[in-house]
C-alpha cells in the first residue's frame, strides 16, 4: 500500500469539488460540519466523525452542507491486482457499494488519533523517509479499523440540519443575543437532548462553546479593528458585565482582552 498524499482543509460552500475522478483510492473523513457527496448519482450527507472511501476511477462531487467545513483527505494504491491478502475485502466492496463505502467512527478515538499521525502531526522522527513510511503503516492499520465499521446515512441530520445552520447563521449576524438550550431546540423543532446530540454530530463541538465562541471571534475583531472600549466591546456582544466577558473570553483565546488587542495586529485574518 502506498501513500500518495494526505492533507486536511476546510470545505467552502461556493467552491464544491466538481465531477472529478482518480486512478486511485480516496477517503474523505470529515472532522467538523457537513459535506454533501454525490457519487453516481446517489447524494449521502457525511457529518462530523464520518468518512467516505472512494475506489479508483470513480466519478464523485463534493459539496459542503454547513458553512464551515472542516475535513482531511488521504489518496493511496494499492501495488497489486487484484488486491491480495489484507486488501482483499476491497475487490468486493468496490463491486457491491456502488464505488464507495460510507463509515462512522465517532466512538473510536485511537482511529482518529492515527489519522492525525498520518497527516503529519504527531510525527517525531526527523528522518523524511521513515516518516513516509511510519505514516503508510498507520495509513494500513486506519483501513483495517475502517472495514469494521459500517456508516449508515443519518436520516436525522439530513432532515434538521439546515435549521441548525439557519441557527449558526443567525449567531453570526446578531452576535448580541443569548439563546439558551431551550430556546435553540425549540426553534429547531426538537427536544433539548436531542438538539444537544445532533448539533454535537454536525459541528463536532457542544451548542453552548459553539455559540460562545462566535462571540468571541467577533470579540476579536472589534478588539484588532476598532478602538471601542473594551466594556462597550462587552455591551455589543450581550454581555451583563465584565467579569463574565472575561472569563469567556480567557477561555477561548488564552489571554485576557487587553493582552489581546495589545499583541494581535488590524490585519488579523477571523472567520
Amino acid at each position: 500500500m502506498e501513500l500518495i498524499r494526505s492533507e486536511e482543509g476546510y470545505f467552502e460552500k461556493n467552491k464544491p469539488i466538481e465531477q472529478v475522478m482518480w486512478p486511485f483510492f480516496d477517503l474523505l473523513v470529515v472532522e467538523q460540519g457537513a459535506v454533501n457527496v454525490t457519487i453516481y448519482g446517489q447524494k449521502h450527507l457525511l457529518i462530523a466523525n464520518t468518512c467516505v472511501l472512494i475506489y479508483p476511477h470513480t466519478v464523485f462531487s463534493v459539496y459542503a452542507q454547513s458553512t464551515r467545513c472542516k475535513a482531511s483527505v488521504y489518496h493511496f494504491s494499492l501495488a497489486q491486482a487484484p488486491y491480495h491478502g489484507s486488501w482483499s475485502h476491497l475487490n468486493a466492496l468496490s463491486h457491491k457499494n456502488a464505488g464507495a463505502k460510507y463509515f462512522r467512527f465517532g466512538a473510536n478515538s485511537q482511529l482518529s488519533d492515527d489519522l492525525k499521525r498520518v497527516l503529519g502531526k504527531e510525527q517525531v522522527l526527523a528522518n523524511a523517509d521513515h516518516n513516509a513510511a511510519l505514516a503508510s503503516s498507520l495509513f494500513s492499520v486506519v483501513l483495517l479499523q475502517l472495514c469494521h465499521q459500517r456508516c449508515l446515512p443519518n436520516a436525522s441530520a439530513t432532515k434538521h440540519h439546515g435549521a441548525l445552520d439557519k441557527l449558526v447563521q443567525r449567531a453570526r449576524l446578531d452576535s448580541k443575543t443569548n439563546w439558551s438550550i431551550e430556546q435553540m431546540a425549540c426553534t429547531a423543532n426538537l427536544s433539548s437532548s436531542h438538539f444537544r446530540e445532533l448539533f454535537k454530530q454536525v459541528y463536532g463541538q457542544a451548542p453552548l462553546h459553539y455559540f460562545r465562541q462566535i462571540k468571541i471571534n467577533h470579540a476579536c475583531r472589534l478588539l484588532t479593528q476598532t478602538a471601542l472600549p473594551i466594556k462597550a466591546i462587552s455591551l455589543t456582544l450581550g454581555y451583563d458585565g465584565l467579569s463574565p466577558f472575561y472569563r469567556h473570553f480567557k477561555q477561548c483565546q488564552g489571554v485576557t482582552p487587553a493582552v489581546y488587542r495589545a499583541t494581535h495586529a488590524s490585519n488579523h485574518k477571523f472567520y
